[in-house]
């Protein structure tokens, strides 16, 4: 019967053969050979993306597809023919590579590569390899098959966390005996659980569905593959696989996608799609020119989180507990889920709008609030304006008026019904003043600092005024020039105001230095008089009272000569008015003692000086009046201000111890110092010791 099977699958082989005549030269050629037959969900997985994957990549590509069947016939004559078919059907077709997909059909392309006149290869699925093999593999490369052992374990122990038994279903072949292999190596990392093997060389498939039946509490079943038994018996995995799920009493978790049939939970698993476009990816680097030796295998087939939400919902499993990432299948449409993206990206777009319109009304808010400040402002300085007693005018670069308050109509025209606007500044400027005023305005180009001025003006009727102009500008940004204020201010009265003073000013003058000087002419007529009685008296004691006298009666007269001598009617020059005093007290006396003055050059009002130069006359008088005066005697005067307060010393230095006992001021003369004193509301102090010292501060 197999040998008629066989024969069979021969003959309808040759009908398909190509016709060489007609291949296609230009086009690569690529064989793509599976292990098993066409309907093995896996193969058909992987075969699909190949397709997929070099119809976008490479369409220039011819790929032949051929299925060794392998899953159903093992026999060695079974490889036998496949060689004869193979050696017919691409004895002249030229292949730039083979795709093998599982390991039957990468362990007969190795030992038959010159078959197909040793063409590169790139395996995928491929679960036993040699490890001297993985390190110096020649004219080929590939993607190794392995399962997600421990991602699945702690994928079970997150979602059942009672759990405690593993079961693995592995079939009677050399791929299941490898699979086992590899499960075997996990049982250490997992000391908690027990691991069993369902094997299908100890087990016929009833068998397998009787054990699961009545599998231990706190088990899950991982089925990896079913297509024989003990017995050789060849299953089909589309209806074993869902058999086994139903059949069995614990959660059924899968490891390949081929197990996404009704029953199984999910798992991290195998995608074929994932491995037929790796596979391709390989291909592309070989028909670049790379050699396959070059191009490393990759040692990890790649998974996916795949679940069943039917299934989920059945074992209670809430979806917050499944990774993030995870394909769901059979889920119910949502409408958000469906158009999740598109909901989200209408949510931001919806609220980046929402904001910007926020931020535009608060700024509409902001500017209306700018806006009516701005109005009320302009009011105000309208106001200002319009209150002000001067006349103020806008003016441009050219001097032409922009804009005129009402009392710029009023002082030039006299009439506020009159517009200014039409006409520039120097309209109204006398002819003499054009130059000044056009050199101010030109300095705002410069950014000068303006200054305030006084200009002649003309009226529209030709009558003119005096005008103090104050000048300021500031930048329109509107129109993007210079605008000029011009405040001008009619002083025309205050000019004859002046006048007017300076003219009563001036007659005040000469009066007061009239009365001066009638003061000074009625002193010397005193002093006259007394010199005149003076010399018809011979008694000494009288001579020195007229001589005293007299002295006093100078002091006074000199301050006033002083000050009509002076341009200043309210003060004097000190230290000038003492050295008078000195230079008239020594006229006519025989002992002259020396006189020495430290007189800072200070000026001292009218109310100041008198009792200043009546006392220093006092004192000096006192000296005078002794007898046996020598020239060695000496008279020292310091005068100084600090602050707002005058400090006055004199002092008397006598050589002769007899002369200095003999100083004692007489009663009147002592009246006359503390008279003096007290009119400067001065203190007065003094020390005989060495010298004799009068010291007077007064303010």
């Amino acid at each position: 019967m197999i040998r008629k099977i066989i024969h069979i699958y021969l003959y309808s082989l040759l009908l398909v053969l190509p016709s060489f005549a007609s291949v296609d030269l230009n086009k690569t050629n690529v064989l793509l050979l599976n292990s098993y037959h066409q309907g093995y969900q896996w193969t058909d997985n992987i075969t699909k993306a190949i397709e997929k994957e070099l119809l976008k990549s490479l369409p220039n590509t011819r790929l032949y597809i051929e299925y060794m069947d392998t899953k159903r016939h093992i026999a060695p004559e079974y490889y036998t023919k496949l060689e004869n078919i193979f050696s017919i059907k691409y004895e002249n077709i030229k292949l730039a590579a083979i795709i093998c997909s599982d390991d039957n059909a990468f362990n007969f392309v190795k030992k038959n590569n010159n078959l197909f006149n040793n063409a590169p290869i790139v395996f995928c699925g491929v679960a036993a390899i040699d490890s001297n093999e993985f390190k110096n593999h020649i004219n080929f490369t590939g993607i190794l098959e392995t399962f997600d052992v421990k991602s699945n374990i702690d994928l079970v122990l997150n979602l059942h966390p009672d759990t405690r038994n593993i079961y693995y279903i592995v079939e009677n072949t050399l791929t299941g005996r490898e699979h086992r292999k590899v499960f075997e190596k996990y049982r250490p990392l997992y000391p908690q659980l027990n691991f069993f093997f369902l094997d299908g060389k100890d087990l016929s498939t009833q068998q397998l569905l009787d054990t699961l039946k009545v599998l231990l509490p706190k088990s899950i079943v991982f089925p990896i593959h079913w297509s024989k038994d003990k017995n050789n018996h060849f299953q089909d995995t589309k209806k074993m696989y869902p058999l086994i799920c139903q059949t069995s009493s614990a959660p059924t978790y899968g490891l390949t996608d081929v197990m996404t049939w009704d029953g199984v939970i999910g798992g991290k698993m195998r995608k074929g799609d994932m491995i037929g476009q790796q596979s391709v990816d390989l291909l592309i680097q070989i028909l670049e020119g790379k050699k396959p030796q070059d191009i490393p295998i990759i040692p990890e087939t790649p998974t996916e989180y795949v679940f069943d939400y039917n299934q989920l919902v059945k074992h209670n499993i809430p979806l917050k507990l499944i990774p993030p990432t995870s394909q769901i299948m059979n889920q119910p449409f949502s409408f958000y889920q469906f158009h999740k993206s598109v909901i989200w990206f209408s949510i931001s777009v919806v609220s980046f709008l929402l904001f910007i319109i926020f931020i535009l009304y608060l700024i509409i808010i902001n500017r209306r609030k700018t806006e009516h400040e701005l109005l009320t402002s302009q009011q105000h300085y309208k106001k200002l304006i319009e209150t002000s007693p001067d006349a103020v005018l806008l003016l441009n670069l050219d001097g032409k008026i922009q804009f005129t308050s009402e009392h710029s109509k009023l002082l030039f025209c006299k009439n506020n019904s009159i517009s200014l606007e039409d006409k520039t500044i120097y309209d109204f400027v006398q002819e003499s003043f054009k130059d000044t005023l056009y050199e101010i305005i030109c300095s705002i180009e410069t950014k000068k600092s303006l200054k305030k001025i006084e200009l002649e003006f003309v009226r529209c009727d030709g009558t003119s005024f005096t005008g103090e102009t104050n000048f300021s500008y500031f930048f329109n940004p509107q129109h993007s020039n210079f605008i000029i204020i011009a405040a001008i201010r009619d002083i025309t009265l205050m000019k004859e105001n002046e006048k007017q003073l300076d003219k009563s000013l001036k007659e005040k003058e000469i009066l007061l230095k009239e009365i001066h000087h009638r003061v000074k002419n009625n002193m010397q007529i005193i002093h006259s008089l007394l010199n005149l009685q003076g010399s018809y008296t011979f008694k000494p004691s009288s001579d020195n009272i007229f001589n005293n006298t007299k002295n006093l009666i100078m002091s006074i007269f000199l301050v006033h000569a002083k000050i009509y001598n002076t341009e200043k009617p309210d003060e004097i020059e000190f230290s000038d008015y003492i050295s008078s005093i000195i230079q008239h007290i020594e006229l006519g006396q025989k002992n002259k003692p020396q006189i020495h003055m430290n007189i800072s050059t200070v000026s001292i009002d009218l109310d100041r000086a008198i009792p200043c130069g009546l006392l220093i006359t006092e004192l000096i008088n006192n000296v005078y009046s002794l007898e046996n005066l020598n020239i060695s005697d000496s008279i020292t005067i310091n005068l100084k201000k600090q602050d707002n307060h005058y400090f006055l010393s004199v002092s008397y230095s006598f050589q002769d111890e007899k002369t200095k006992n003999s100083f004692s001021p007489s009663q009147s003369s002592n009246q006359i110092i503390t008279a003096m004193v007290s009119q400067l509301n001065g203190k007065l102090s003094f020390e005989q010791k060495k010298d004799i010292s009068y010291q007077i501060l007064f303010d």
